[in-house]
């Protein structure tokens, strides 16, 4: 889905921040008519219900593409989020990440996608 998020009113401080931590391969910013900056990616979803109208489907995160990280969310949260991985490949868990405690989710993708190892869903 394309996405898009206020990254703020001053290009200097809030895209250089951004820079760091996004690829801009597939991202783009831009500014708005009241000059705010505007930043548009395209943004997964699992689909974990799916109704008429309607459909349970959280985003996937990644984090950085570090995995889920230690400390940041309470238990309750942790154990809200699990493995996603391409149904070709195997699920990996990344080194410091806590166990989870949900099945991992295997994702059918389209043509020759890749999905990086550091997705997590939570839900």
């Amino acid at each position: 889905m394309l996405w898009h998020e206020n990254a703020g009113t001053d290009e200097k401080s809030n895209m250089s921040t951004l820079t760091a931590t996004l690829d801009w391969r597939f991202h783009a910013h831009h500014q708005s008519k009241d000059n705010t900056w505007v930043f548009s990616y395209i943004r997964r979803f699992v689909v974990i219900v799916a109704g008429r109208g309607r459909c349970l489907a959280p985003p996937i995160n990644s984090y950085d593409d570090r995995g889920l990280p230690r400390n940041k969310f309470s238990l309750d949260e942790e154990r809200a989020h699990t493995i996603v991985y391409g149904s070709k490949g195997k699920p990996i868990r990344i080194k410091g990440e806590p166990e989870f405690t949900k099945e991992p989710v295997a994702i059918t993708l389209a043509g020759e996608e890749i999905l990086p190892v550091a997705k997590r869903p939570l839900f």
